[in-house]
């Protein structure tokens, strides 16, 4: 993946290496738990459609000095802004106003609108601040997870089919789908018609990466064939069945909040093939 030319976004909050100071996450915040091992990206959802609470956190900003720290923010910035010039051109396209969301690195633990962020939680994005909350040590997990043996392509491309993952959930905030799914959710009949609503929220954020990446010759990014089966491999990697077999438990689909491995291959490469994000619609 060749993404030095691009455009570095300027809404990354690098906070890896920062300590959280007294105040807490305030009387009515929410301690995030592990949620699907990865992309738990619907915290409204399986917190009770949290409501930010107003916490007083404040954070020593001690971003990492050392090469490859610098180099990985680097490239999540280029990343995010690719995202960033994508999705203001789609929306423009269909006349909707767009709105770039935060990226937040951090190791550890860190405070989000959402509640309490630690490594265990995975990547996510919380609407209540329209921030994506990344700790970049869960590319080992990713690794475990099976994404990929090999060290280079799990911290690139893979990681890029994350951020614009957590990105497109950003987007379906935007368009009105996220709230409008959390109040059929919080409205299902039962736990299995909620589950089905979130696998969908999931599986359009996958659509939504894949149209990104279709589009990331135009932003000075350059991916090749191994590139995009790579991401396709990290999206098989984090399907609900992979998980659950890796983990021991028997798989049925019904407790399926994210879909399946081949539910996510499908629909990234279907953003993929299309490149427009119209070819998205996971409710009908």
């Amino acid at each position: 993946m060749d993404w030095k030319g691009g455009r570095r976004s300027n809404n990354v909050q690098d906070r890896r290496g920062a300590g959280m100071k007294a105040g807490g996450i305030g009387l009515g915040g929410i301690v995030i738990i592990l949620i699907g091992l990865f992309f738990g990206v619907d915290l409204n959802t399986m917190l009770g459609l949290v409501q930010n609470t107003g916490g007083t956190s404040q954070y020593e900003q001690s971003a990492p000095s050392d090469a490859k720290s610098q180099e990985q923010a680097q490239f999540v910035e280029v990343v995010l802004g690719a995202n960033e010039d994508h999705w203001q051109q789609q929306f423009s396209r269909y006349g909707i106003q767009f709105r770039a969301p935060t990226l937040i690195l951090f190791s550890n633990q860190t405070q989000s609108a959402c509640g309490t962020a630690s490594s265990m939680t995975g990547p996510f994005y919380c609407p209540a601040d329209q921030g994506i909350y990344i700790d970049l040590n869960f590319i080992q997990d990713m690794r475990r997870m099976g994404a990929s043996n090999n060290t280079e392509v799990v911290g690139n491309f893979a990681l890029a089919y994350v951020i614009a993952h957590e990105f497109g959930h950003h987007i379906s905030n935007l368009t009105g789908v996220l709230p409008q799914a959390h109040k059929a959710m919080s409205q299902a009949g039962n736990k299995a018609q909620a589950n089905a609503i979130s696998v969908a929220l999931e599986l359009q954020a996958d659509c939504y990466a894949g149209v990104w990446a279709a589009n990331l010759s135009k932003y000075n990014i350059n991916v090749s064939r191994a590139d995009l089966e790579h991401g396709l491999q990290a999206a098989s990697a984090v399907g609900d069945d992979r998980i659950m077999a890796s983990a021991g438990r028997s798989i049925n689909p019904e407790n399926f909040t994210h879909g399946s491995a081949q539910q996510r291959m499908e629909w990234f490469a279907r953003g993929l093939q299309s490149g427009d994000m119209q070819s998205c619609d996971t409710f009908k």
